[in-house]
């Protein structure tokens, strides 16, 4: 812990004087797209799909492959019509999502996905997601009522 000093008093001069400050220089701003009729161009993210695009097609590349997958397999083998592939963070929520919710058991480190749980095998992922959504429905029901 500092001690608190008395400073010895400075008087400024010449010498110990401070510069002035440099005034910054003004950034001028890109100009805005605008379409035919002036009004500015808004730019959105980009659409790859429907709802849920991603999750199927992590679905479609689980139920392909056979043993362990990790994150970064699964996000070479999902491919965008622009060539890009999605990001292997959104990958791996979704594996960990699936994984609380009881779809599928994963391997945390390194995240992979290792097998479907017994009661997902022959189902879908859309049949999956609807009775999640359900089971939630009748919890807040419940909590509600009570």
């Amino acid at each position: 812990m500092a001690t608190r000093r008395a400073q010895p008093d400075i008087v400024p001069d010449e010498n110990t004087a401070k510069a002035p400050k440099a005034t910054k220089a003004k950034v001028e701003k890109a100009p805005r797209e605008v379409d035919a009729d002036g009004n500015p161009v808004k730019r959105s993210r980009t659409v790859r799909g429907d709802r849920n695009h991603l999750a199927r097609s992590i679905d479609t590349v689980l139920r392909s492959q056979e043993g362990p997958i990790t994150v970064s397999e699964i996000v070479a083998a999902i491919t965008y019509a622009d060539e890009s592939h999605p990001s292997s963070g959104a990958v791996a929520a979704a594996l960990k999502r699936w994984s609380e919710q009881g779809y599928i058991t994963i391997n945390p480190k390194p995240l992979a996905f290792k097998s479907f749980q017994s009661k997902a095998k022959g189902a879908t992922l859309d049949a999956f997601l609807e009775k999640s959504r359900e089971d939630r429905l009748a919890a807040r029901r419940a909590a509600k009522a009570a």
